[in-house]
């Protein structure tokens, strides 16, 4: 084992940064060094890197609360271990000791003049990790956005640490395709200027992102910081002029774009990157009055409960930020939460308006959701009864389906 992971042990859990900000080559060397910390935890939110592979897991254990990006080839291989919570509860549970934490992996900057080195892009789970006293390992990279906001530390922090520099892992925005387009028309016209808004990502997140660009003063308070957002930033479109919290500045836990989106990241005094209790935080949220949260589902039954996780029997998702950010527009004042998605599937075999659930699962209550969009229109959930919430959203449902969808309806 390198001497910079010298102080990791077999049986120990790391949690380590997630997307642009993981360390790939402290996570290499963890590969590496595997047997060495056999029986050890890996925690990652999402990954996109592929040096954790399913082979690792002869002496690794992977835990994570999705399968997102590479976290999907664990997952299918069957070696992936779901945390079924929301991301704004992983602090909770390493905070009361439930969750053990020994060592965090970071990425960071180079110190800077107030001596401190920057998290970069990733604030999120880390600032809560690191506060439970476990070592810090962190691997210093001066292509490491320079940001405020959580992501400071000091270098004394650090148990060991590694200089190695290296491009940041890019995840350009999906093409929307011509449904994608039609959806956010939908969606778009459920915002009001100077909202501010929180977008899921993925071809329809672009869409929608491409469908405000004639709306004014938007402000942005999301969970996942996208070139498609900060496109909207550098159009004028978002000035975060009348958020009643944190004015003039885009909130995100993490940044995750193009190498452009990192250059424009890099000390903007108009971005702040948060830990994700308070990003997420149902208090903080209630906050931003005419906060709109804009999420996306596989599907939604005709009771309005939404399924974001489950592709018939098949778990492709994460319950990631979708329930903190759906309980926190209802709760602001003026607020809407949104739910967007196509209205079947791919090839029109399948409604993805279903009377009930197919998966074993429900990401978000129905109590939750205020707006279903699809390409056919808006259901708007607010003060419907279940009869009426089922009319509604049969409305909006692929055509194919609706006779089939009211026949079912009559038994619920």
């Amino acid at each position: 084992m390198s001497t910079t992971l010298a102080g990791l042990h077999a049986g120990d859990t790391l949690v380590v940064g997630q997307c642009a900000g993981e360390p790939t080559f402290l996570t290499a060397e963890v590969a590496r060094s595997r047997d060495r910390i056999t029986g050890a935890t890996v925690y990652r939110g999402m990954s996109l890197s592929h040096t954790l592979t399913s082979r690792h897991a002869d002496h690794l254990r992977f835990l994570s609360t999705g399968a997102l990006g590479t976290n999907s080839e664990l997952f299918k291989d069957g070696v992936l271990d779901l945390l079924p919570v929301p991301v704004s509860q992983i602090p909770v549970l390493w905070r009361t000791g439930r969750m053990p934490v020994d060592a965090v992996l970071v990425q960071a900057s180079p110190a800077q003049p107030d001596g401190t080195c920057s998290l970069g892009v990733n604030a999120d789970y880390l600032p809560a990790a690191i506060e439970t006293g476990a070592i810090v390992i962190a691997q210093i990279n001066d292509q490491m956005p320079v940001t405020k906001g959580d992501t400071r530390i000091r270098p004394e922090r650090f148990a060991a640490s590694v200089v190695y520099s290296q491009e940041l892992v890019e995840f350009p925005d999906a093409l929307p395709s011509a449904r994608d387009r039609e959806v956010a028309t939908h969606v778009a016209g459920l915002v009001h200027d100077g909202a501010t808004i929180q977008v899921g990502v993925g071809g329809l997140g672009t869409a929608i992102c491409e469908s405000l660009t004639n709306h004014r003063d938007l402000g942005i308070h999301t969970g996942l910081l996208t070139d498609s957002l900060v496109g909207l930033v550098r159009r004028g479109v978002v000035t975060n002029s009348r958020k009643p919290i944190d004015q003039g500045l885009v909130v995100t836990p993490v940044v995750m774009g193009s190498r452009e989106t990192y250059v424009w990241a890099d000390h903007n005094a108009e971005l702040s990157v948060r830990r994700v209790e308070y990003t997420n935080g149902i208090r903080t949220l209630a906050q931003i009055a005419g906060f709109t949260a804009i999420n996306f589902a596989l599907e939604v039954d005709l009771y309005g409960q939404v399924n974001s996780e489950y592709a018939g029997d098949r778990y492709i998702g994460a319950i990631g930020g979708l329930p903190d950010f759906g309980r926190g527009a209802v709760e602001a004042e003026g607020g809407r939460s949104i739910i967007a998605m196509r209205a079947a599937s791919s090839d029109g075999t399948r409604s993805r308006v279903v009377p009930r659930l197919g998966g074993p699962v429900v990401t978000a209550p129905r109590s939750d959701v205020d707006f279903v969009v699809t390409e056919h229109g808006v259901a708007d959930l607010r003060a419907a009864s279940v009869a009426d919430r089922a009319r509604r959203l049969i409305a909006i449902a692929a055509p194919q389906f609706r006779s089939e969808l009211e026949y079912l309806a009559r038994s619920m």
